[in-house]
């Protein structure tokens, strides 16, 4: 049985994002904070190569690269094994890995994150949440974002289209032609949702002297439903219509 689980290769897609990690059932936050000792609790917890993490409890600070240090590889074994622990994978498993990149970025990075990711093709050994996990990155497909988002609906739109791809840290734009991306019409603007959260906040500490937790402005853009007085609600419309006028 071990063999067999271990000769299966299942496909799964992650996006390491600079706020959330996705995967095709599970979102999180992509928050990695290196524990001195062992923590109490089990939720959240990864071990690796002897070491403790917390993963996903916060935001991590956005990076100048991702592969600057080993969090969003920490990230990836902690994703595989929600995977897993959803019966979305077996544990064992040879995985290949499809990821996202940024449009300015996939072909000046693109090698160095699946090297980065595969580390070999060695299994890798890890706890979650105090389960012990094998798998095998056997390959990493990477794709650009914009693109890997449609890639299977371009026989649905028309002749010209622009896909707008609006992320926490960047915003991309490809110019889509009889199915076809025009790279010279591409383009990665440095822009995303926290830049707004953080033009918000600046407004609420000069006018108001306190900020809005970011927890609840992230609901207040994915429901356009708000319950704070009056003040901060007119802040928040007014720096979201200044974001949307800069992406148009």
């Amino acid at each position: 049985i071990r063999r067999q689980r271990q000769m299966c290769i299942r496909d799964r897609g992650i996006d390491h994002g600079n706020h959330l990690m996705k995967t095709s059932n599970h979102v999180f936050e992509n928050g990695v904070e290196r524990q001195a000792v062992k923590p109490t609790f089990h939720a959240n917890t990864l071990v690796y190569d002897g070491a403790f993490y917390k993963i996903g409890e916060k935001r991590n600070s956005v990076k100048d690269s991702k592969l600057a240090d080993d969090d969003y590889y920490l990230l990836t074994l902690a994703a595989l094994a929600k995977e897993c622990q959803s019966g979305n994978i077996p544990n064992g498993a040879r995985v290949v890995l499809g990821v996202g990149l940024p449009l300015k970025q996939f072909a000046t990075v693109r090698k160095q994150f699946v090297k980065y990711l595969k580390r070999g093709s060695q299994p890798v050994h890890f706890k979650f949440e105090d389960v012990a996990y094998e798998f095998t990155i056997e390959n990493v497909m990477t794709f650009p974002q914009c693109y890997a988002a449609v890639s299977d609906r371009l026989s649905q739109y028309g002749r010209k289209h622009i896909i707008v791809d609006i992320g926490s840290w960047t915003i991309d734009l490809m110019t889509i032609r009889n199915m076809t991306p025009e790279l010279s019409e591409c383009d990665t603007r440095p822009m995303g949702l926290i830049t707004c959260m953080h033009s918000i906040n600046k407004e609420c500490v000069a006018k108001f002297n306190s900020e809005i937790d970011e927890a609840e402005l992230e609901y207040i853009m994915k429901t356009g439903m708000c319950e704070m007085n009056d003040k901060y609600r007119n802040v928040i419309e007014s720096e979201l219509k200044k974001f949307t006028d800069k992406v148009w």
